[in-house]
């Protein structure tokens, strides 16, 4: 966390948080170095609401799959994930603490629900699709 004397909180430089992250992807093991060439898409700024007390703030995006964003919450100094709202403000986002454990939680796997609709929906085009 960026703090002055006070031990206020102040926002990490663009600078300084691109040397954060160089250094986490730098100490990636292979699996989560494959999913950061996949999904990596530099560093963007997202607007987030972390409070009433505060109004839109921007955190750095860093990944992306689908709609969940892998972010750096600066505040706590752990990379995270979230997705946005239908106004495209992030609110709510859960943390991981180092690079490596927010990436393998990045890509979602696929639920049984969802892969029980795509069946469903095959066979509706072509009832012939599985046999038994």
């Amino acid at each position: 966390m960026a703090t002055d004397s006070k031990e206020k909180w102040n926002p990490l430089s663009r600078t300084r948080f691109e040397e954060i992250l160089e250094g986490a992807v730098a100490s990636l093991p292979a699996d989560a170095l494959k999913i950061y060439e996949d999904h990596g898409i530099g560093v963007v700024g997202q607007p987030c609401y972390r409070s009433e007390q505060h109004s839109i703030e921007h955190v750095s995006v860093v990944a992306r799959a689908n709609s969940r964003l892998l972010l750096f919450d600066d505040t706590e100094d752990e990379f995270a994930i979230g997705e946005p709202d239908a106004d495209g403000v992030l609110r709510r986002w859960d943390l991981y603490g180092e690079l490596v454990f927010a990436l393998r939680n990045l890509p979602r796997q696929v639920s049984v629900i969802a892969w029980l609709r795509q069946l469903t929906s095959g066979l509706a085009r072509d009832p012939t699709a599985i046999r038994i």
